[in-house]
C-alpha cells in the first residue's frame, strides 16, 4: 500500500501514483482509494439512468460517470473507480486525483479552488484566471524564482481545529502542454504524460513542495483583454491592476470553486458559503486585467513581490509592538496593530508563550463581531488559567526550596524563575517547565525528595543528563521538573570542551536571588547570559526559538547590564564562534527594545537588512506549521531523506548543533533542493552557527 498526503488528508492507495505527495504508512488514514470495484447501489444507479455523461448526488456520497469511467465518493472515507472503457489505470487516476478527490474534500467541509497557489517568504498566494490569461505561466514563473509550490491547478480551503480558515495544498505536479515543456528544455521521456486531449506533461516539484495548510496572504485574479477591440482600446496596453473588497472579493473565490460546473447538481452549502468569506477576510484580492498584445508577466511579478513585501513589513511592525507590550504592557505605536486581526494576533502570541503577556491587547483593540468578542473572552480565560498555574508551580518551588535546604541539597535555578522577575508579574511569563542544576552525587537524595513531595519520573524522556519528574492534580499536568547534571544536554564536539572548561556554574561564582520571598540559588549574570546565548544558538539551529526568547534578553540585559563583564561576554561568544549571531541579536535589540548600544562594545550595529533574515526567523519561530510548534520544514526533510535513504540505499550522517552542523538527519547541502530549507541552512551558515 500507498500512503499521501492530499488537502490535509492521507490517502491509501494500492497503486504508486507518483505525482503524490507520499507519506509514511499509517493505521489512521482518511480514505482508501479503490480500483476497479464499484458498490453494488452505485453500480445499479448507473444501470438506471439514461444520460451520459451523468452526475449524481445522495445522502453521503456522490458518483458521476464520463469517458473516464464511474467515479464514487463517500464522505466516510472511500473513493471508487472504475473503467467502463479501454482506458487504463494511469488515466484512471487522473479522474481520482480531479475530481474524486475534490469531492471528497467537498463532503467533508473543505472547498476546493481552481488555482495554482505558491508561498512566498512565508506568504501564501492564490492564483486564478480566465483560460488563456496566464495563470500556469506566472506560478510557473513564480516558482522558477524561489517560491514555495501548493499546487498547480487546485486547493482546497478549511477550518482548522481553532477555525481559522487555511489552503490545503494538492499535490506536487505541475502540468505543462508540449511546446512550453520543449521551449523550456525539458526531455519529454522523463515526464509523466497525463494529458492526451490536452497534450500536456506533468513536472514533479517533490524538492520545493510544501504539504502544510497556509493562511492566505493574497488572492490574484488574471483577466486579458485585446486592445484592438473599440472597448478596450482607451486601455492603450496598460496593466490595470484593481484591489477589490466587500462581496466583489467573495464572489472571486466562489467563482472559481473547482467543482463549479457540478455545483448545480450537488449545492453549496451555507457552511461552504462562510468558508469562502472568512478566507479572504485578512486576504488582499487583486483583479488583474492584462494586455494581450505584450509581455506584462515581469509587472505582475514585480506587483506581487511589492504587495507582499508591505504586507511582511506591516506583520513585522505589528509583531514587534506586540513584544513590546508584553516587556512593558504598555502600546507605544498601538495604531499599528489595527493593521492586524485579532485571530492573527492571538495565534502569535499562542506560538510564542505570550498568552497572558498580551491579553491587554485583546481588550485595547475593541472587538467588533461576535467572533471575535468570543476570542477575547476566551483569550481572557485562557491567561487567567496560565496565571493561577503558575502561582501553583510557586507553591511547589517553595516546598522544594524549603525541603532541599533542610537536607543540604545543592540545586542552582536557572532560566526561568531569574528572568520571570524581570516582569511586571511573574506569573504572567508561564513556562512549560522549571530547570534545575544538581550535582550528579547528589541525584538519588533529589529523587527520593520529589517523590516525597508527590512527583512520579517520566523516564520514557530522560535524556544522558537529564530526568523528568511531573506533579499531577487530578490527572491534570501542574508542574514539570527537568533535573539537570549538566547545563549542556545533548551537547558533544568540541564545544562541549569549551562549555566546560567555562564553569559557568559552581559555588565561587553562583549568586542567590530573592523571587517572591524565597532565596533561590542561580547563576551569575555573566554566566547566565552566556548560558542564554548557547541555548538560543541551540534552538535556533534545530528549529527556531519563540519570539519571547527577545524579550527575555532584552530584559535581561536591561536590568543587569552593570553587573555583566562585557569583556568576557565578548571573549566567550569569539571562542564559541557565537560572534555573528550576536552581533545580528545585540542589533535587533538595540533596534526595537531600546538596549544599550554600548554592549555592541565599539562595533556598529547591523542594519536592518543584515539582520533581517534572523529576525524574521525569530518572529516565525523557524516558520512553523499552523498544526505544529516546531518547523514542519524539518520533520518533512527528515521523513524526506529517510524515503531516499530507503529507495536508494544512501546514507547521510548523522549530525548535531556542536557549531559544524544540525541536530537532525540532514542531507550535505548539495543535495538539498528544498529552497525554503535551503535558505535557512544559509542563513545559518552565515552566520557562522553551522
Amino acid at each position: 500500500m500507498y500512503y499521501y498526503k492530499v488537502f490535509g488528508y492521507t490517502f491509501r492507495c494500492k497503486y504508486e501514483i507518483k505525482q503524490l505527495y507520499e507519506v509514511p504508512a499509517t493505521d489512521d488514514y482518511d480514505v482508501d482509494i479503490i480500483i476497479g470495484e464499484m458498490p453494488e447501489e452505485v453500480t445499479e444507479e448507473v444501470a438506471q439512468t439514461t444520460e451520459f455523461p451523468c452526475i449524481a448526488c445522495k445522502n453521503g456520497y456522490f458518483w458521476m460517470n464520463n469517458n473516464y469511467g464511474t467515479l464514487a465518493v463517500y464522505g466516510d472515507g472511500r473513493i471508487y473507480a472504475q473503467n467502463t472503457s479501454d482506458k487504463d489505470v494511469f488515466y484512471l487516476l487522473q479522474y481520482v486525483l480531479g475530481y474524486g478527490i475534490a469531492m471528497y474534500a467537498h463532503l467533508n467541509n473543505r472547498i476546493a479552488i481552481h488555482c495554482g497557489c505558491v508561498v512566498i517568504n512565508d506568504q501564501c498566494v492564490l492564483i486564478a484566471g480566465d483560460s488563456g490569461a496566464g495563470k500556469s505561466t506566472l506560478t510557473d514563473e513564480l516558482i522558477t524564482d524561489g517560491a514555495i509550490m501548493l499546487s498547480d491547478d487546485v486547493v482546497a480551503i478549511g477550518y482548522d481545529e481553532n477555525h481559522n480558515p487555511l489552503v490545503y495544498p494538492a499535490f506536487p505536479q505541475q502540468k505543462i502542454c508540449r511546446d512550453a515543456a520543449i521551449k523550456k528544455g525539458y526531455n519529454l521521456d522523463e515526464l509523466l504524460y497525463v494529458d492526451p486531449e490536452k497534450d500536456k506533461f506533468a513536472i514533479l516539484h517533490t524538492d520545493d513542495y510544501s504539504s502544510e495548510p497556509h493562511k492566505a496572504s493574497a488572492f490574484i485574479y488574471l483577466k486579458k483583454y485585446d486592445n484592438t477591440d473599440e472597448a478596450n482600446a482607451n486601455k492603450n496596453g496598460e496593466l490595470i491592476i484593481k484591489k477589490l473588497d466587500g462581496f466583489n472579493k467573495v464572489t472571486v473565490t466562489v467563482n472559481n470553486l473547482y467543482l463549479g460546473c457540478i455545483l448545480p447538481n450537488i449545492g453549496l452549502p451555507a457552511e461552504g458559503f462562510q468558508l469562502c468569506v472568512d478566507l479572504i477576510k485578512d486576504c488582499d484580492v487583486f483583479l488583474v486585467n492584462r494586455p494581450s498584445n505584450r509581455n506584462t508577466l515581469p509587472e505582475i511579478k514585480d506587483f506581487i513581490y511589492g504587495t507582499l513585501k508591505a504586507k511582511a513589513d506591516m506583520l513585522t511592525a505589528c509583531y514587534i509592538e506586540t513584544l513590546r507590550y508584553a516587556a512593558t504592557q504598555t502600546l507605544s505605536a498601538g495604531e499599528i496593530l489595527n493593521d492586524l486581526s485579532l485571530t492573527s494576533l492571538y495565534e502569535f502570541a499562542r506560538l510564542n508563550k505570550l498568552i497572558p503577556l498580551t491579553v491587554g491587547i485583546s481588550s485595547a483593540l475593541q472587538p467588533s463581531s461576535d467572533k471575535e468578542k468570543q476570542l477575547v473572552q476566551y483569550w481572557k480565560s485562557e491567561a487567567a488559567s496560565a496565571v493561577f498555574l503558575e502561582y501553583k508551580k510557586l507553591d511547589l518551588i517553595k516546598r522544594i526550596a524549603t525541603l532541599a535546604d533542610e537536607r543540604g541539597i545543592s540545586m542552582t535555578f536557572f532560566k526561568g524563575y531569574l528572568l520571570a522577575k524581570l516582569y511586571p508579574d511573574f506569573a504572567m511569563r508561564n513556562s512549560s517547565d522549571t530547570d534545575i542544576l544538581v550535582e550528579p552525587a547528589q541525584l538519588n537524595e533529589v529523587f527520593s525528595m520529589l517523590e516525597e513531595l508527590g512527583y512520579y519520573h517520566q523516564s520514557d524522556v530522560d535524556t544522558e543528563n537529564v530526568y523528568t519528574y511531573i506533579y499531577n492534580e487530578d490527572v491534570f499536568q501542574v508542574h514539570k521538573l527537568e533535573i539537570h547534571t549538566s547545563l549542556f544536554e545533548d551537547l558533544h564536539g568540541a564545544k562541549l570542551e569549551i562549555f566546560e572548561s567555562l564553569k559557568l556554574s559552581s559555588p565561587e561564582k553562583n549568586i542567590y536571588e530573592d523571587f517572591c520571598g524565597i532565596s533561590l540559588q542561580t547563576l551569575n549574570y555573566t554566566e547566565h547570559l552566556i548560558y542564554q546565548i548557547f541555548h538560543m544558538v541551540k534552538h535556533i539551529v534545530y528549529h527556531g526559538f519563540p519570539a519571547r526568547y527577545l524579550i527575555d534578553t532584552a530584559l535581561f540585559i536591561k536590568a543587569y547590564y552593570e553587573q555583566i563583564d562585557w569583556s568576557k561576554m565578548n571573549a566567550v561568544m569569539f571562542s564559541l564562534g557565537y560572534s555573528d549571531f550576536c552581533r545580528q541579536l545585540y542589533s535587533i535589540l538595540i533596534k526595537h527594545f531600546d538596549v544599550p548600544s554600548n554592549i555592541m562594545c565599539g562595533e556598529d550595529a547591523c542594519s536592518d537588512e543584515d539582520f533581517d533574515d534572523l529576525l524574521q526567523d525569530i518572529l516565525h519561530f523557524g516558520a512553523r506549521s499552523y498544526s505544529d510548534e516546531l518547523s514542519p520544514y524539518f520533520f518533512r526533510f527528515a521523513r524526506y531523506i529517510e524515503i531516499r535513504e530507503e529507495k536508494s540505499g544512501e546514507l547521510f550522517k548523522e549530525i548535531t548543533f556542536d557549531g559544524e552542523t544540525v541536530p537532525i538527519r540532514i542531507a550535505p547541502l548539495e543535495y538539498q533542493h528544498n529552497k525554503k530549507l535551503q535558505h535557512r541552512i544559509s542563513m545559518l551558515q552565515n552566520l557562522k552557527l553551522i
